[in-house]
């Protein structure tokens, strides 16, 4: 079993980033909870990109939650995103390929910043 971590709005990205939009009904610590399609910057790129992929089990507003094993930044980077509290959660491994599949963002240009 893999073990995976929530994350929140104020986490970082591996590219110098942050999550900077979440669900503000469920949070940890007084933090709002990131999602599948809420908002993060680039420490490398200007603009404001989206989190792509969530944790296929766990939803808050109809949006899955973003977690460490299944979530990424659509920043140039592809950047992984760094949680910042100890709530985990657990799934078996999937391949790689597999591990980061938005399901109803396949029409947008991951690549582009939000507008």
């Amino acid at each position: 079993m893999a073990k995976g971590y929530y994350l929140l709005v104020g986490d970082k990205t591996t590219c110098g980033g942050v999550i900077i939009t979440g669900d503000q009904t469920m949070t940890f610590n007084g933090r709002a909870t990131a999602r599948e399609g809420d908002h993060v910057t680039c420490g490398k790129h200007s603009g404001t990109y989206i989190i792509a992929g969530g944790v296929p089990s766990m939803f808050s507003m109809g949006r899955r939650l973003a977690g460490t094993l299944d979530s990424v930044s659509t920043c140039p980077c592809r950047a992984r995103l760094i949680n910042s509290v100890m709530d985990s959660y657990e799934k078996q491994e999937e391949p790689a390929d597999r591990a980061v599949a938005p399901t109803n963002m396949a029409a947008q240009n991951f690549s582009s910043p939000v507008k």
